[in-house]
Order: structure tokens, then C-alpha cells, then sequence
């Protein structure tokens, strides 16, 4: 059984709570689309009302009406992310925090089952309640309190900071009683501790090949490492094994790259990378 350290961070939770933008925030629905479908965002937990504030401080957003919102998180991404997702009978979302996309796969026909994971307990809290306010199949859900790594893993944010011993992809599996095919998706969104995948825990990604939806957290993954690791060692090893490598593109949504040096992305600090062996 792996044991959890968690501290919450009061200060913040505090603030949230009193702040009077965060507490409009209350006054109004708060949603996005996806596959032509609306998901809702429980705004009274304080994990998806720092979200959605995110969305509204970067005009990510759309007033619909006086009570309700359409919310813009990573709309590019999600776009290709539609195009994985569909054949996908399972999906892994490490790093969930609040489920956006774990919430998005649901609206795929094909999915089965949706595997949660995060380190952090209070976005554990605040998925189960985004479940719930749309009226999703909780049996769809395994939502899994875990950090994944293979050292001690030490992790601050804003809402709380935690303490654990990593575990592997493979053990998440067994856990999940899953077993993956290059037609399932992955999204991996760990702030920096992704430098793990090339080590142990990216051998898994040698043979089955799943869909990867990888963000590179280019500073984190080089303080964490003690700049043994660096973004560029985690692509090649996955590039060993995955044919096509894209990234979003304004005209075609899919930009196929070959390394970190197309389109500037080594000076860009944080950068979401789509493996695949299917071409798009």
C-alpha cells in the first residue's frame, strides 16, 4: 500500500473561499465542448473554480448568458485529442487534476473505462464532483490517488503539497485491471517528474504503443533530474518507438515534427508533444 503525506496549503484555500471573484464565480454555469457535447464544472469545489478563473484571466472564454459560461483549456489540444480519443476503448489521464479530460473521453462511444490519477487528494475530490454534476456512469471512473515515479516524489501546488513513493505505469495497470492497446489513449501532465519516461517507467511505451499526449516541462524536468534528464533524452527514447510526432498547427490541427528543433520548440518552456503510430 503506497502511504500519501499530504499538507493543504490553508493560506490559498482561504483565499479562494473569500476572494469576491471567486465567489461570483458561483453565480454562474460553467461549461465546455466536447465531440459536440457540454461538460459542467461543479464551480463550488475550489480546484475547478481555480480553473475556471484560469480560463477567464487568459479571456478563454465565452459568456453564452447571464448564468452561463462556455470555457476555452487547451482548445487546440483538445481539438486533436477529439481524434484520438474515438477509437479508444480505455484512457489514462496521469496528472488529471481537475479531469478535464478524463470528463472530455467520456463522451466518446467508445470508451469503456477511464483511469484518474493524480498526487494531489483534493483534485481527487473535485473529479468525483465534476462526475456527478453531469450525471456520468461512475462506474466508468477509477479515480486513483498516486504519484507515478520510481523514486520519492516530492510535490507542491497551490491548493496542497504531498509527499509519496512513486509507482509505476505498469503497477497503475494492474491496479486498474487494464491492458492497453496502440488504440487507447495516454495523457501524461506530471509538471516535470515526465523524466521518469526515460528511465523505467518508459520502457512500458517500447512494446504496446498507446497513444501519448505528453507535456514537456522543460525546467522542471531538468531540476528534478538534476539535469541528468533533459526534454530532448524523452523524446528520442519515444521517438524509438513511435512513428509520428505532432504538435498543433492552426491550419491542419496535426503538424508532424521530428524533433524538439522544428518549430522553435526547444525555447519554448512548456510544450504538449502527440505520439502516435497512426498518421493523421
Amino acid at each position: 500500500m503506497i502511504k500519501l503525506k499530504s499538507k493543504k496549503n490553508y493560506f490559498n484555500i482561504i483565499k479562494h473561499i473569500f476572494l469576491p471573484k471567486d465567489r461570483a464565480l458561483l453565480r454562474s454555469k460553467y461549461y465546455f465542448m466536447f465531440l459536440n457535447k457540454k461538460i459542467y464544472f461543479d464551480s463550488e469545489h475550489l480546484a475547478n473554480r481555480n480553473l475556471i478563473q484560469w480560463c477567464l484571466n487568459k479571456n478563454h472564454f465565452h459568456k453564452k448568458s447571464n448564468c452561463t459560461t462556455e470555457i476555452f483549456y487547451e482548445q487546440k489540444e483538445m481539438l486533436i485529442f477529439e481524434k484520438l480519443i474515438v477509437d479508444s476503448n480505455y484512457f489514462i489521464d496521469l496528472g488529471a487534476q481537475t479531469g478535464i479530460y478524463s470528463l472530455a473521453a467520456y463522451s466518446s462511444k467508445k470508451i469503456k473505462k477511464i483511469i484518474c490519477v493524480d498526487i494531489i487528494n483534493e483534485y481527487m475530490t473535485a473529479i468525483k464532483k465534476n462526475i456527478k454534476i453531469n450525471g456520468f456512469k461512475v462506474n466508468k471512473f477509477q479515480i486513483l490517488n498516486l504519484g507515478i515515479g520510481s523514486n520519492k516524489i516530492f510535490h507542491k501546488e497551490w491548493i496542497a503539497q504531498t509527499e509519496t513513493n512513486g509507482c509505476s505505469f505498469e503497477e497503475i495497470l494492474n491496479i486498474a485491471g487494464l491492458r492497453l492497446s496502440e488504440h487507447d489513449c495516454v495523457k501524461i501532465d506530471i509538471e516535470g517528474w515526465e523524466f521518469f519516461l526515460a528511465k523505467e517507467i518508459g520502457k512500458y511505451f517500447k512494446t504496446t504503443k498507446p497513444n501519448l499526449l505528453l507535456s514537456l516541462h522543460k525546467k522542471e524536468i531538468e531540476r528534478l533530474s538534476n539535469k541528468n534528464v533533459s526534454e530532448n533524452n524523452i523524446f528520442d527514447f519515444l521517438s524509438l518507438h513511435y512513428q509520428f510526432k505532432y504538435i498543433t498547427d492552426d491550419k491542419t490541427i496535426f503538424k508532424e515534427i521530428k524533433s524538439l528543433k522544428d518549430n522553435n520548440l526547444n525555447n519554448q518552456k512548456n510544450k504538449t508533444i502527440f505520439f502516435s503510430n497512426k498518421k493523421f
